[in-house]
């Protein structure tokens, strides 16, 4: 038995065939995908160069970790807090700290910052103050 080396898998027709083929696939993906906001062909946002980035848990751990070691002297505790400040600004503007998280460590910052000397240890020792998801229109429990 001859082979015909001239079969319907070299012919011009088959191969146009071929290429309607994908291009119907791809305009079904194109409608099925782009509306959803997803494109192929753009690139993905890249990430910061520090491959460990801090959650908003490690930032307020920091921060309660810095004022409990000044726990004796609010006007240190006060300055760490302002060099904080700069950090998470830092880190917002970066795209690394999310404007929620922000807000909920300025606001603790702010307390912190404004309280006056005898209320300081009290903020401190508030467990509720410390934890992720407080509102800053809760009072002293203790």
């Amino acid at each position: 038995m001859e082979v015909n080396h001239n079969s319907a898998h070299d012919t011009p027709m088959r191969n146009s065939l071929i290429l309607a083929l994908m291009r119907k696939i791809l305009k079904w993906l194109s409608l099925k995908y782009l509306p959803m906001g997803w494109k192929f062909w753009e690139k993905k946002r890249p990430l910061p160069d520090d491959p460990i980035l801090k959650t908003y848990t490690i930032w307020l751990s920091e921060l309660r970790e810095s004022c409990e070691h000044h726990y004796n002297s609010p006007s240190s505790g006060r300055n760490e807090i302002k060099r904080c400040l700069e950090e998470w600004n830092l880190a917002h503007h970066e795209g690394t700290l999310s404007k929620t998280n922000l807000d909920g460590l300025v606001m603790r910052a702010d307390i912190l910052l404004t309280c006056v000397d005898d209320e300081w240890l009290t903020w401190l020792d508030n467990i509720d103050f410390w934890k992720p998801g407080w509102k800053g229109n809760q009072d002293m429990d203790d």
